[in-house]
């Protein structure tokens, strides 16, 4: 069940295009991304990618690569004083399919676009997603692009305010600043029976997850519960290592790593797993979360998370009442804290409980998305003043 978003019946029909800015159509595992795509506006959406020769199934694409935009630059009246350029085909893109509005999914592809969408004069907004509003904030290049594309676009989104707090820190900001987590589809991310004992943890083996961290937590409490099992989903420069890790403290048979598995396993193992572990930490390239969609995932499952105060992560899951928090690469008192749980069987049912209200009351994609809506509607209202 998808249908269109609360309040849609309401609002008159779109008859203009979103220009949906990305990464690669072909990277699924983004789902927030293609959700975007597929359903904003009542899917009136056309796709900007910067992969070479990439197109999104049933919609008008537009490959970034290979475009050569040096030395085009021309200047408009001064009643608009941004530069645009001389022959861009993006913007005869825009033209050609109707396009009201462009949305950048992080930053860099807005950086890439706005000057195009500017030149076209239609209103734009940039979703900062995680690594865009942290790691990639220690490029002084970076950081003066975005200086420059927020003094000309209308508006910029992040998951979490922390991302907002790490633009603002690098002295970035937008006439409107707006914080919309991606979301989750609460209907197909729903409790199921739960397993006794059932541990999950899913995303990729990399540093600012601190797979290890968890594997050694869990050989902890593993030690005072040896019933106990962890499903670790994903895959990475960190898995060996972990596998090793777990061989050698010799909870390889509780611990079982699927690398890399399809979404309707990775849902199963979300509605089913009663416990999820993210260890989330800032990573030494200055990395960061912005609100993890495992998290929200299995917030809606009715998980009881066990997480860091990390990002966005305290925005949502406040602790002993929808998840419990602990700091971060603090294993001794992760390991405590899933075992406190694992003791507790009352706390963890009201915490679940708690878990699954909140992400249908906060974290309902379909509510989010409305949301989004609306402020593009707003935005091309005004544009047409």
């Amino acid at each position: 069940m998808s249908g269109p978003p609360p309040g849609a019946a309401d609002r008159e029909p779109i008859s203009f295009n979103v220009a949906i800015c990305l990464n690669d159509p072909s990277k699924y595992s983004e789902t927030f991304v293609k959700r975007h795509v597929d359903r904003l506006c009542n899917g009136r959406t056309v796709v900007v990618s910067r992969a070479p020769g990439a197109s999104y199934p049933g919609r008008p694409s537009y490959s970034l690569r290979g475009r050569s935009l040096r030395n085009k630059f021309v200047s408009l009246p001064r009643s608009f004083s941004e530069r645009v350029y001389k022959t861009d085909p993006l913007i005869d893109f825009f033209r050609a399919h109707r396009v009201g509005f462009v949305l950048a999914e992080f930053g860099p592809l807005g950086v890439a676009t706005y000057r195009s969408a500017k030149a076209a004069r239609l209103p734009m907004f940039c979703y900062f997603r995680g690594f865009d509003a942290s790691k990639s904030l220690k490029n002084p290049k970076y950081v003066s692009d975005v200086r420059e594309m927020c003094r000309s676009i209308d508006g910029i989104i992040a998951v979490s305010r922390s991302l907002l707090s790490n633009l603002a820190a690098a002295g970035i900001s937008c006439r409107q600043e707006f914080v919309i987590p991606s979301g989750v589809d609460t209907i197909e991310f729903a409790p199921e029976e739960k397993r006794p004992g059932s541990y999950l943890a899913v995303g990729r083996f990399v540093e600012k997850k601190a797979p290890r961290i968890t594997v050694g937590a869990f050989a902890r409490v593993l030690a005072n519960n040896p019933d106990l099992s962890l499903d670790m989903v994903g895959d990475g420069p960190e898995l060996e290592p972990c596998c090793a890790l777990a061989s050698q403290l010799g909870v390889s048979d509780q611990i079982r790593f699927h690398g890399a598995i399809d979404h309707a396993a990775v849902k199963h193992l979300m509605k089913t797993s009663a416990y999820f572990l993210q260890h989330s930490v800032t990573a030494s390239d200055g990395g960061t979360e912005g609100m993890p969609t495992a998290i929200q995932e299995a917030m809606s499952c009715g998980c009881v998370v066990i997480a860091t105060r990390h990002a966005g992560i305290p925005e949502h899951v406040q602790h002993n009442v929808t998840g419990v928090l602990v700091d971060e690469h603090d294993e001794r008192q992760y390991a405590a804290e899933i075992l406190r749980l694992s003791k507790d069987p009352e706390l963890s049912e009201a915490v679940a409980g708690n878990a699954r209200t909140y992400a249908v009351q906060h974290l309902n994609y379909r509510v989010l998305q409305a949301r989004l809506e609306k402020l593009i509607e707003g935005e091309i209202a005004r544009a047409r003043l």
